[in-house]
């Protein structure tokens, strides 16, 4: 027959670490994480909501600036003056009086401009007269027309020639430039009105986003514009690197479409979209330290609560370890060395709590007692012993003597 072993009792303080453990460290800790968890997701879902909504914002300014410049060198088209005085001066071969009615109709329409910076107008054939003019409030100036004239021609006339009656933006030696052909009667182009752009006021809304650290504007994968304009080329180099992280980077966005995505890993953003059948690009890179600010706040308060929760838990458990299981130890001590025999054995006197200090003197008066009462019994069987012997040899001297005289 099997006997049944006789399962070990567990201290009580280890009972208490446990106690500790199960009904507040580990609660705390699951707790913890699951509120860290349910707050990092919620973040992530604001930082995510945000930058997106920020990068459709700029994403849409940046457009409607595009759409604004282009819509500017279709008004000489539709206006009408340019085409009027080319036709005059075919007829009469006046090139003044069409270069002072000309000139005072580019004055009039983009000298005040606040985007366009300077306003050219290239005929082909070439005339002997110059047709410019320049915005001082979009940073144009004559040294730009020259800058214009020294090389930069050449390239825009080719590109007008496959142009037709489209307009595009073209980016060349670090200026922006609208091109669009002005054509007679019989649809033929007879000049190209040339209009640089002021980058900064065209992509302004990049600069606007929420957590901006730097940023550039791809144009048909060619950097066109950065922030700030002494970006390092491995910046450059990383924000063109950077991608949409989703199914959105596998196809490109249809007219007016605007394609948004962020990057966590990278901290990153960036929206692509397509203006005048010209697709664009903005990336952005973000601070992380104002990104996750909120967030790091939140866990840095949450540390400090635990650490501050860990000397609290100390305190309590050496609080009860003093009070409690040290009379008990010292109760359990005095109880060994009573079952072993040595009676009157005293405890340290115990006064930190009051029930404690009653047991310890119950336990000490206890033990006084209990060695009173086994000396006084050992007295008196020692006594009635010896009474014993006593009344035995009163009893067997006289009938020893008896037979001894016998």
């Amino acid at each position: 027959m099997k006997m049944k072993t006789k399962k070990k009792s567990r201290t009580l303080t280890s009972g208490m670490v446990l106690v500790i453990l199960t009904c507040w460290i580990i609660p705390y800790i699951v707790l913890s994480a699951v509120l860290i968890i349910s707050y990092m997701r919620r973040n992530h879902q604001q930082v995510t909501g945000t930058v997106l909504s920020e990068m459709d914002s700029a994403g849409t300014g940046i457009s409607d600036n595009i759409l604004a410049a282009i819509e500017k060198s279709r008004e000489a088209s539709y206006d009408g003056v340019i085409k009027k005085s080319y036709e005059q001066f075919l007829k009469d071969g006046d090139e003044a009086a069409m270069h002072r009615e000309v000139m005072d109709y580019l004055n009039q329409t983009y000298k005040y401009s606040k985007t366009v910076s300077n306003a050219i107008l290239l005929y082909d054939p070439p005339l002997t007269m110059e047709y410019y003019t320049y915005s001082n409030a979009a940073g144009g100036s004559y040294s730009s027309i020259e800058e214009y004239k020294s090389g930069i021609a050449e390239e825009l006339l080719k590109t007008a020639g496959d142009l037709d009656t489209r307009t595009c933006l073209l980016d060349l030696s670090g200026h922006l430039y609208v091109l669009r052909n002005i054509v007679l009667s019989n649809y033929q182009p007879f000049t190209t009105l040339v209009l640089e752009v002021n980058k900064a006021r065209m992509f302004e809304g990049l600069q606007n986003v929420i957590w901006q650290k730097c940023g550039i504007v791809v144009l048909e994968d060619r950097c066109i514009w950065q922030d700030p304009a002494d970006l390092p080329d491995e910046s450059i180099e990383a924000l063109l690197s950077c991608g949409a992280p989703s199914a959105e980077k596998d196809r490109a966005p249809r007219e007016g479409e605007l394609l948004s995505w962020y990057d966590p890993g990278r901290t990153a953003a960036g929206l692509s979209m397509k203006v005048n059948g010209q697709i664009y690009r903005l990336c952005v890179l973000l601070d992380k330290d104002q990104v996750y600010g909120g967030r790091n706040a939140f866990l840095s308060v949450y540390g400090i609560v635990f650490v501050t929760l860990i000397p609290l838990l100390i305190a309590t458990f050496w609080y009860f370890y003093r009070n409690i299981n040290q009379p008990i130890g010292a109760l359990m001590k005095g109880s060994e060395k009573i079952r072993k025999g040595k009676y009157g054995y005293r405890v340290e006197p115990f006064d930190k709590n009051e029930e404690f200090r009653q047991l310890v003197d119950t336990f000490n008066h206890m033990s006084v007692s209990l060695r009173d009462s086994f000396n006084r019994i050992y007295v008196e069987e020692v006594a009635e012993r010896d009474a014993t012997l006593k009344a035995l040899q009163s009893q067997i001297n006289p009938h020893f003597l008896n037979n001894t005289l016998e």
